[in-house]
């Protein structure tokens, strides 16, 4: 690793001692970066709970609306047999759905209908919220590098975040808060040095690994090709 920090100083001197033109010198850039998506999967579980709560009370309302159609026209045949006969069974029968199955029936279709007012607005908020939820927005707070106790100025939200990395390796470990929890990260990598079409001399990344996480539920973590700025770690909480 110093052999090629040693290399990269050099040739970037070199490259800096070039008459003034448009094609020469060069720039150094000093940190890598590494994507990294954060996922609130706990509020993904609540909305779609949610959303199976809102989907079961519309069936019941269905349900029970079908049924008193169902309760509705077996009393119009009873009706149309008493009409030509009498049968103090289907008198029985029509005052048992007309003063306990109809009134139990409507009084369960209100119930689901209150239960579910304003559902397809609701629905649709909730729809909504796990598409944003899904494309891993969110806001960061207090982001540090424990090494060198840095704050990393984050300060709006967003659906990815390039978080910095060591062009000499001497931190590796950030810390940040979402929403009042605190979470932290640390990952292990290899520098390495290469000259782009420009002729800039990058500090680069490679093999890119997760070594420790704190307050996640889990992660998606980058397993081939991991190089600074193709590798991307998707962490859920």
């Amino acid at each position: 690793m110093m052999r090629n920090l040693v290399f990269a100083v050099l040739l970037f001197g070199l490259l800096a001692a070039c008459d003034p033109c448009e094609d020469c010198g060069a720039s150094l850039v000093f940190e890598p970066t590494v994507e990294m998506i954060f996922v609130n999967a706990d509020s993904l579980k609540d909305i779609r709970d949610s959303l199976g709560i809102i989907a079961f009370n519309d069936s019941a309302l269905a349900s029970n609306s079908f049924i008193l159609d169902t309760l509705q026209d077996r009393i119009e045949e009873i009706d149309l047999i008493l009409a030509t006969m009498d049968s103090a069974l289907l008198e029985l029968e029509k005052a048992e759905i007309l003063n306990v199955s109809v009134p139990m029936r409507k009084a369960d279709s209100a119930l689901f209908a209150e239960l579910n007012k304003d559902a397809d607005s609701i629905s649709q908020l909730f729809t909504q919220a796990i598409t944003t939820i899904n494309s891993g927005s969110v806001e960061l707070e207090n982001v540090v590098i424990v090494e060198n106790e840095a704050t990393i100025p984050f300060t709006d939200s967003a659906t990815s975040w390039n978080f910095p990395l060591s062009f000499d390796g001497k931190f590796s470990t950030y810390t940040f808060d979402i929403s009042d929890e605190s979470f932290l990260i640390q990952l292990d990598y290899e520098n390495f040095t290469e000259v782009d079409e420009e002729r800039n001399v990058l500090i680069r990344a490679r093999d890119l690994t997760l070594i420790d996480t704190l307050g996640f539920d889990s992660v998606d973590v980058c397993e081939r090709n991991c190089f600074d700025g193709n590798a991307t770690f998707t962490f859920y909480f």
